[in-house]
């Protein structure tokens, strides 16, 4: 997971993995015909996953923008990947700052890799997203995310507050929204107001046959 992302609702394996191997989860909004600098990056990052799956293996499944969603990432799929084009890989480390035409492999070419190969299949409209300056109070904020909660998969709150000057104002309308929605800490969390609660153990049981597939977030992301 991303440090924005929540979990809206219980999930299963098969929300990160699906039937086949990988869980695609898209937009209904179509990709842009071109990356531009004013463009959201994951708009230009799916486009620019499109083109380089056209370019090198001659096809492309993905034709939307991806969901800011949770990822369930098989390490050997992505192994076969980098041993298949290492280049990309190397291009992809290399950047300390992803380039307007440079590879998110993880959030967008990884699924369409996967599509191309018969390994997973898509969902749309499955996951909330919000840019945190869009809602000025916690009211409207705590209305938003509510109708979310227990319909969709993921929230994704993006911090866009770059250039606001009331940042502690906004951060506060979403500490009480998100204080309001999710006021128990979960068994594997330690209470806020019982410090030496111990923390029950996470209990976790790897998927049939594929020990290598864990929801991963981040990686080989530059």
């Amino acid at each position: 997971f991303n440090d924005d992302v929540l979990l809206a609702r219980p999930v299963q394996h098969e929300d990160f993995f699906g039937r086949l191997g990988c869980m695609v989860y898209l937009t209904d909004e179509l990709l842009p015909l071109s990356s531009t600098a004013e463009a959201l990056s994951g708009h230009n990052d799916a486009l620019n996953a499109r083109r380089w799956m056209l370019a090198n293996t001659g096809a492309s499944s993905i034709d939307r923008v991806s969901e800011h969603s949770p990822k369930g990432i098989r390490k050997s799929w992505m192994q076969t990947l980098e041993d298949a084009h290492p280049e990309l890989f190397h291009q992809t480390r290399s950047e300390q700052v992803r380039q307007l035409g440079g590879q998110s492999i993880l959030s967008n070419l990884y699924g369409d890799w996967c599509l191309s190969q018969g390994r997973a299949e898509i969902r749309l409209n499955q996951c909330e997203y919000h840019y945190s300056d869009a809602l000025e109070s916690a009211a409207d904020l705590h209305a938003c995310l509510r109708a979310a909660m227990g319909h969709k998969l993921s929230i994704c709150i993006n911090d866009t507050t770059d250039d606001r000057q009331d940042v502690s104002q906004l951060q506060q309308h979403y500490t009480t929204a998100l204080e309001q929605l999710f006021s128990t800490p979960s068994v594997y969390e330690r209470s806020t107001v019982n410090r030496t609660a111990q923390q029950p153990a996470a209990e976790h049981s790897r998927p049939n046959s594929d020990a290598d597939a864990w929801p991963l977030a981040g990686m080989l992301s530059a």
